[in-house]
């Protein structure tokens, strides 16, 4: 159900038993005026997921470092999302390639050395 004339239409809006309201997106850039790219949301993501990890090592039984490794793991995944599924470019280069073993390597030594 739509109101004309309370919210302009092109902002994206949703509908709930009171009414209708712009989303949450919507607001967000409306009143900071930005918006988040793709590659801004997944480094906010590696961000989260290394800050949940030791947050995660300091607050259970768990050591800082398992907490830390977790998190790395996670942020793995959004490593391998930005560099391979949806890359910057049309390929990804043999470097890049390259880096990513050298990185699962590094997060395999440190599981190991956990152990």
């Amino acid at each position: 159900m739509a109101v004309e004339g309370v919210y302009p239409s092109t902002f994206p809006v949703r509908e709930n038993h009171s009414g209708v309201f712009p989303s949450t997106a919507a607001i967000f850039r409306m009143e900071l005026g930005i918006s988040l790219g793709y590659y801004d949301k997944i480094l906010a993501a590696i961000a989260a997921s290394l800050g949940g990890g030791a947050l995660a090592g300091v607050i259970t039984p768990y050591s800082f470092r398992i907490g830390l490794l977790a998190g790395a793991l996670l942020a793995t995944l959004f490593v391998y999302d930005a560099t391979f599924r949806n890359p910057p470019r049309p390929v990804p280069s043999p470097q890049a390639k390259a880096a990513a073993v050298v990185w699962h390597v590094f997060l395999g030594v440190l599981l190991i050395s956990s152990l």
